[in-house]
Parts: structure tokens; C-alpha cells; sequence
């Protein structure tokens, strides 16, 4: 399944199980399954982010990255 994959601040990098899937916004194609995948979203001065998808439910991701306080 193709998923559209999306975040605020765009440019955050994604990897999943299969390692490094590509920099938002992107499109990922995911098997179809119901067993869940775990997305993890990095960006340099913002908190990592994790996000579990069902590729079966899935069409589109959206995540808004928080920034790193200091």
C-alpha cells in the first residue's frame, strides 16, 4: 500500500523496520498487513518521533515535530 508521508517542519527523516525510508513529504509503499509499523521521524533541533501506521488503514501521515527546549 502506498502511503503519503508528511511532516511540519518538512525535511524530518524517516526510517522504519527496512532502515532509512526517505526526507518528508514523501511516499512510502508498505505491503499490505495488519500487523503495525513503526515510523521514526528526526530532525536536527526537534524531538524524535515515532508514529505506528496499519498499512491496511493507512493513506496518509501527518506529524508535527516538537521542538528540542533548551
Amino acid at each position: 500500500m502506498r502511503i503519503e508521508v508528511d511532516s511540519e517542519p518538512s525535511g524530518a527523516r524517516v526510517s522504519g523496520s527496512r532502515g532509512f525510508l526517505g526526507t518528508t513529504p514523501l511516499q512510502v509503499t508498505l505491503p499490505m498487513s495488519s500487523e503495525s509499523e513503526e515510523l521514526r521521524f528526526e530532525k536536527p533541533g526537534f524531538k524524535s518521533t515515532t508514529y505506528e501506521v496499519r498499512p491496511e488503514r493507512a493513506g496518509m501521515i501527518f506529524v508535527e515535530l516538537k521542538p528540542v527546549r533548551r
